[in-house]
C-alpha cells in the first residue's frame, strides 16, 4: 500500500519564491483551496518571505511557511537550503510542486533527500526568460533546461505556448502534463447591474458601446495598438468609449500619457488604473480586447469569456485556444484589424452579442472552469503520490 493512500489527504508541499501578489502565486491560492475538499492536504512554502497571499491562505487556514532567504545574489543561502531540507522532512509530503525556475531548481535539488521523492516542477511561463536584466532567472532558467530531463518527476505546464517554447529550449516533452488555468465562475459572471452602474460612476450614456482592455501597462501588452485601434475606430463610431484597467494604465503615468496624447480620444478615453473590481468592470464591457504582444495563457481572455463578453485578441499564447475559434484574432500589432473586429461586434444586434456571450460563457465552464481544473489537478496530484520514484 502506498503512502497516498485512498484513507487519508494526499500531502502536497507547494515550494514557490514569494507569496506577493502575482499571476502565478494567486493561481496557486486558487487550486490550493479549490482542492482541499477533494482530499488533498497543502503545505506552502515561500522561499523569501511572506505577502498577501500568504496572509490570505493562512486565514484560510492553510499552512504557510516563510524560509526568509535573500531575492538578491546569484545563489540561494546555504542556511535556506538548510531550512527547506528540515522543512520537508518533517512534513514528509508525498508530492513536492514547484512553480517556476528558482523554486523548481531548488525543490528538484532538495526533495529528493528529504523525502526520498524527485519533486515536480511548474512552468507558467510564455517563454523561456532572456532578459538581460535578470541575470538570476536567465541563468536559472539555462540550468533547469539542462537538468529538465532527469531531475523533477514530471513537469506541469498551464498552456501550450508555455510547453512548446520549453521544449524549444531543451525541456522534455515526454515529461509534462498541460492542465490549463481555472476560473472562479461565482466571481468571472454576466452582470447587466454592472453594465448600468460602471456606465454612470463614468458619466457614460446607457447606449454608447464600451470597450475596454484590462491589462498592467507593460510594454508586452502593446497599449500603443489597442488606443491606435480604438482612435480609428471612433472615427467613424462617434459615440464610441474606450477603458483601461490595470497597474499604471493611467493618465498620471507620462508614459502612458504619452500614448494616450497621441489619440484623439480625449475624454472617451477612461484609464482607471488598478482596480479591486475587475469582474464588475469587465462584465460591464461591450467587448474585451488584448493586443499582447506575448503570453502565456492568457487570463483576461477566459475571464471576459466567464463575464459573456465577447473578445477580439491578438494571436498571442493561448488566446486562440481558449477562445476556441481564429474568428476573433488577428496578428500582434494590426491595429486596423483590431479595429475591424471590435467595430465587427459593435455593429452586431445586441441579442446576437448576448448569444454569443452565452457560448463563450459556455466554452469556459466546460473547458476552464474551477471545479474542473481543481479536479485534475486533484487527480495529477493523486497519481504522482501513489507511484513513488526514487532519487536520481
Amino acid at each position: 500500500m502506498s503512502d497516498a493512500d485512498a484513507s487519508g489527504p494526499v500531502r502536497v508541499a507547494h515550494v514557490i519564491t514569494t507569496l506577493v501578489p502575482g499571476g502565478t502565486e494567486r493561481a496557486l491560492q486558487r487550486l490550493v483551496l479549490a482542492t482541499r475538499p477533494l482530499g488533498i492536504a497543502h503545505d506552502v512554502i515561500s522561499l523569501t518571505d511572506g505577502g498577501t497571499v500568504a496572509d490570505e491562505l493562512r486565514a484560510a487556514g492553510v499552512a504557510v511557511h516563510s524560509l526568509g532567504m535573500a531575492r538578491s545574489g546569484a545563489l540561494p543561502d546555504a542556511g535556506g537550503i538548510a531550512r527547506l531540507h528540515t522543512l520537508l522532512r518533517r512534513l514528509r509530503p508525498e508530492v513536492v510542486q514547484g512553480w517556476m525556475y528558482h523554486a523548481n531548481l531548488l525543490a528538484g535539488l532538495v526533495a529528493p533527500l528529504a523525502t526520498g521523492r524527485r519533486a515536480l516542477w511548474g512552468i507558467r511561463a510564455a517563454s523561456v526568460p532572456a532578459d538581460r536584466e535578470r541575470r538570476r532567472t536567465v541563468l536559472t532558467a539555462a540550468v533547469t533546461a539542462r537538468l529538465a530531463r532527469t531531475m523533477p518527476r514530471d513537469i506541469l505546464v498551464n498552456g501550450e505556448r508555455a510547453r512548446d517554447t520549453h521544449v524549444a529550449a531543451g525541456y522534455p516533452a515526454s515529461r509534462m502534463t498541460l492542465i490549463p488555468n481555472g476560473y472562479d465562475l461565482a466571481r468571472w459572471r454576466p452582470d447587466d447591474a454592472a453594465r448600468v452602474d460602471v456606465r454612470r460612476e463614468l458619466g457614460i450614456a446607457d447606449d454608447a458601446p464600451l470597450v475596454g482592455m484590462i491589462a498592467n501597462f507593460r510594454p508586452i501588452k502593446d497599449h500603443a495598438t489597442f488606443l491606435a485601434a480604438m482612435d480609428a475606430l471612433r472615427r467613424t463610431l462617434p459615440s464610441l468609449q474606450v477603458l483601461v484597467v490595470g497597474v499604471d494604465a493611467t493618465r498620471a503615468h507620462p508614459a502612458f500619457a504619452a500614448l494616450a496624447d497621441r489619440t484623439t480620444l480625449g475624454a472617451a478615453l477612461h484609464a482607471l488604473g488598478a482596480r479591486s473590481d475587475v469582474p464588475r468592470v469587465t462584465a460591464a464591457l461591450d467587448v474585451a480586447v488584448l493586443t499582447s504582444v506575448d503570453e502565456s495563457f492568457p487570463n483576461v481572455v477566459a475571464e471576459a469569456m466567464a463575464c459573456a463578453v465577447p473578445v477580439v485578441s491578438t494571436d498571442a499564447g493561448d488566446a486562440r485556444t481558449i477562445l476556441g475559434s481564429a474568428d476573433d484574432i488577428v496578428p500582434v500589432g494590426d491595429v486596423d484589424g483590431v479595429a475591424r473586429r471590435v467595430a465587427a461586434w459593435l455593429v452586431q444586434p445586441e441579442a446576437t452579442r448576448r448569444a454569443h456571450g452565452r457560448a463563450l460563457r459556455a466554452r469556459v465552464e466546460r473547458e476552464y472552469g474551477l471545479d474542473v481544473v481543481a479536479r485534475r489537478h486533484a487527480d495529477y496530484w493523486r497519481a504522482m503520490a501513489g507511484a513513488p520514484s526514487s532519487a536520481r
